[in-house]
């Protein structure tokens, strides 16, 4: 029996197409290179509205998704196909630590998430790292990618909610004034997406698509007001918050 389209979308993740549409948080375990040789398990980032790690099976657990090595992987996610130093990791989630110390921290957490998604996952030189997107889907790698290839449509699809929101290190607070820089940074890019939108709809006569975008929620307004909803700082380290 002959099973459903499929095609490679921009972070390299394969997804099976259907009639009634598909979930784009949803890992497949598909060998698209070679249908018969042992399949390649893909991994799903989710760092919008939260951070969660997914595999084939479902949401993973265990060490691979302990705070600090999910923090690593939001860190190699943002820097993309570039991928990030040694020295940059170790600054941002071991900052108290001497250099020897620093990068046994780094290699430790390299090789749990190895263990977990497997050894292609990870990417390492003498002195750099990277998250290798064929294997590791991230919503808000593949958000920035959107952007950059002026696909605006797609781009506003993957940000579901500020970049890893209710997700603290509070011990870390290097690591803390990181996200909270990159939570606004990417708000401001979705803001000005939906903008654009906006007024391009507008601009071709549109209206019905202008006005569902204006009325969209407080997150995706592009109002003032709204966006300082969106990228509101995060409680500093010992600093009580009102979270349960």
């Amino acid at each position: 029996m002959e099973g459903p389209p499929v095609r490679l979308d921009v972070t390299g993740r394969v997804r099976y197409h259907y009639e009634n549409g598909e979930s784009p948080r949803s890992p497949v375990s598909v060998n698209w290179l070679s249908p018969g040789l042992p399949l390649v398990h893909m991994y799903r980032l989710n760092l919008f509205g939260g951070a969660s790690l997914e595999g084939p099976s479902g949401p993973l657990s265990g060490s691979a998704a302990q705070p600090r090595r999910l923090a690593v992987l939001a860190v190699l996610a943002v820097c993309g196909s570039s991928g990030c130093s040694r020295d940059k990791l170790i600054g941002l989630l071991w900052p108290d630590s001497d250099e020897n110390r620093g990068r046994h921290h780094l290699s430790q957490s390299l090789y749990v998430l190895r263990q977990a998604l497997g050894e292609g996952a990870i990417d390492s030189a003498a002195e750099s790292v990277r998250l290798v997107s064929t294997v590791v889907a991230t919503d808000a790698w593949a958000f920035e990618d959107a952007i950059d290839r002026g696909d605006l449509e797609s781009a506003v699809r993957h940000y579901t909610g500020p970049f890893l929101d209710g997700f603290y290190l509070r011990e870390v607070p290097t690591f803390e004034e990181w996200a909270d820089g990159e939570r606004q940074r990417l708000a401001r890019r979705y803001a000005e997406a939906l903008e654009s939108l906006a007024l391009g709809s507008e601009d071709t006569g549109d209206h019905r698509s202008a006005s569902r975008r204006n009325r969209r929620g407080p997150i995706e307004r592009t109002d003032r007001h709204a966006l300082a909803d969106t990228i509101r700082p995060r409680p500093c380290a010992g600093i009580p918050t009102s979270r349960a």
